[in-house]
């Protein structure tokens, strides 16, 4: 699997997203998690993104586990800012119903500084690190990236050592141009595919030209059109400029093997050409 660098830390071209293997209907067991990050192991995927988010915090706490027991050099990227819940337990299994409770209540996002920095040490608490290699703001506004108080609180934080690097994770192309000018971040993950090729290309110049790397999320997407094959879509998508990583999101060993097999021969030009992206 190859590697490539955003900022100081490492990555393989293909990332594992961890978005189904807690959430609502599709948690896996213990057992079938731990097999699949060592497939990713086996593989060369070093590269797990995650949020807080997700299964509310439940995704972060199992991935703290395994990764801890049986996951060294695994490279970890997580999200803060959009609604979760987490209490102690037993509680816990309450967790994601009161989440969706509060997006009901209008109680979707929050990017206050002080909200932000108690979710980092939330993550650091259940991912069980010390350091996130990369905090993403999870789709926030484009006035949150002109709130000096929390660009302050990031920076402090990458400074001190508690991330490594601070990145934006959005579809907006609003918020990827503030992003890009502002000169504080070090990475932005967006969707690459079919359905966002507009965007892309609109914003993929403005990215390459202050240098911030990108995770490519969504790539698959172009999949439910029946366009391309997902080895087509995944290598096109790690061919695109600035692209670092390619997402895949799954909790199916095989599937993630399939997938690394794709992006293992060398990218060509005519990956960066071919595709669904227009």
């Amino acid at each position: 699997m190859q590697r490539r660098l955003i900022g100081d830390v490492e990555v393989s071209l293909l990332g594992l997203g961890t978005s189904r293997l807690c959430s609502l209907g599709a948690r896996v067991s213990r057992s079938d998690a731990a097999r699949l990050l060592h497939t990713a192991l086996d593989v060369g995927v070093t590269f797990v993104d995650t949020a807080d988010t997700y299964g509310s915090s439940d995704c972060e706490r199992l991935l703290g586990d395994l990764v801890a027991t049986s996951g060294q050099g695994i490279t970890i990227a997580t999200k803060g800012g959009l609604t979760v819940a987490d209490f102690p337990q037993p509680f816990r299994p309450l967790n994601q119903f009161a989440k969706k409770g509060l997006q009901l209540a209008g109680y979707r996002q929050n990017f206050e500084a002080g909200v932000i920095i108690r979710r980092l040490e939330n993550s650091l608490r259940r991912l069980r690190r010390d350091v996130i290699d990369i905090y993403f703001l999870h789709r926030p506004p484009e006035s949150a990236l002109a709130d000096d108080g929390l660009i302050g609180a990031l920076v402090d934080a990458r400074t001190q050592g508690t991330i490594r690097c601070v990145g934006v994770a959005s579809d907006d192309p609003g918020v990827l141009r503030a992003a890009a000018s502002s000169g504080i971040f070090d990475v932005v993950q967006t969707a690459v595919n079919s359905r966002s090729s507009m965007n892309f290309a609109e914003t993929a110049p403005i990215l390459a030209a202050a240098g911030l790397p990108i995770v490519a999320n969504q790539v698959l997407h172009g999949m439910r059109e029946g366009r391309a094959d997902a080895g087509l879509l995944l290598r096109h998508a790690a061919a695109q400029t600035g692209v670092r990583v390619v997402l895949c999101r799954t909790s199916s060993p095989d599937h993630l093997r399939e997938n690394a097999a794709a992006l293992d021969p060398p990218l060509t030009e005519q990956d960066r050409l071919t595709g669904c992206i227009r």
